[in-house]
């Protein structure tokens, strides 16, 4: 390999079931060389947390000055257009793990993004675990186990996660795969508008709910449904595009101000699941929605209105069925006014 180049010593050996090479090097030299591959939410491509500006400045402070010390940094050595590396044998068993220095980053961050994050231009001494050519499921494979059995990730992500490492999550995890389509459907109304746990892109103010609420709230209402057997989830897919629509167009005002209103905040996304049940049924009929969710209109979907301080299953409960009451109030032409806290 033709220079400049950077060589990190190291051991080679085995963690579990892979090969790894342990060493140290400058943090400098480790942030230059390595990158962290968050979540692009817009094009769905990446894998990792959004960073955290604050909680990498406190790590680059406290690692600045002694006793400070950290567990080694966690990385992956990517191979591929301008991943330019090789491992060579050295003296006394060590061995050589030599970068080409060409501008390209291609050691990835799977455990260590936030401590490397500040440290550009520090000499302190860090360990490191390199694996040498792990593909990019493979990571994010590792990068789920590290972070779900230590500190925990993001719900919205993990769900991510197996909408990526599962090849049959349609089957296994219907309620994911429809919340993940009602996402990435330009034709629905939740178009790119559930936040993945991502880096927001250009589009990112528009997330209004999590991907994980909307999980939850289909498994709610589907699980246990026995039309939801019967049904190609694609069909409900379609039906609750229809639904969620209809939802926009009757109550435009709650709709487009998500910050004041309930109505796509956890216990409406709920209810609101819940009550798409009802209505589409078995056959998933998405004919006059408008009509009949026109009660709607009829409740006080602010943060003060009568969903206020509603949480947990107990609440969501509460919450459809006093859509459901209200329904079937209409249903009977019974009219009660606005419905307040």
């Amino acid at each position: 390999m033709d220079g400049p180049f950077t060589i990190l010593p190291a051991i080679r050996g085995t963690s579990g079931h892979r090969d790894v090479l342990l060493g140290f090097a400058p943090a400098c030299v480790l942030s230059r060389l390595s990158f962290a591959d968050v979540l692009d939410e817009d094009a769905e491509v990446g894998y990792q947390r959004r960073f955290n500006e604050q909680h990498s400045r406190q790590f680059s402070r406290y690692i600045a000055t002694a006793p400070a010390t950290t567990i080694p940094v966690t990385l992956n050595a990517r191979r591929g257009t301008g991943c330019d590396w090789e491992v060579r044998e050295a003296a006394n068993g060590l061995v050589e793990f030599v970068v080409k220095e060409n501008g390209a980053r291609m050691l990835a961050q799977v455990d260590g993004q936030h401590r490397l994050g500040h440290l550009q231009d520090s000499p302190v001494s860090l360990a490191f675990m390199l694996f040498l050519g792990l593909s990019i499921v493979e990571e994010m494979e590792l990068f789920r186990t590290i972070n779900t059995k230590a500190k925990g990730l993001p719900g919205s992500l993990t769900s991510f996660h197996e909408s990526k490492l599962d090849e049959d999550y349609r089957s296994h995890n219907p309620a994911l795969y429809i919340a993940i389509q009602l996402n990435r459907l330009e034709t629905s109304p939740w178009f790119k508008r559930l936040d993945l746990g991502g880096k927001r892109g250009v589009q990112g103010y528009m997330r209004i709910a999590t991907l994980r609420t909307m999980e939850l709230a289909l498994k709610r209402m589907l699980v246990n449904r026995p039309e939801f057997r019967v049904i190609d989830p694609d069909g409900w897919v379609v039906a609750l595009i229809a639904f969620w629509r209809a939802v926009a167009n009757v109550i435009p005002q709650e709709w487009n101000n998500p910050r004041g209103h309930i109505l796509v905040k956890g216990i409406g996304v709920y209810s609101l699941t819940g009550l798409a049940a009802d209505i589409l049924g078995k056959a998933t009929a998405h004919t006059d929605l408008e009509t009949k969710l026109q009660f709607l209109r009829r409740i006080d979907w602010t943060n003060t209105g009568p969903f206020k301080g509603y949480g947990g299953e107990g609440g969501a409960g509460a919450a459809l069925e006093m859509l459901r009451s209200l329904r079937n109030r209409a249903d009977i032409g019974v009219s009660t006014g606005t419905v307040h806290a």
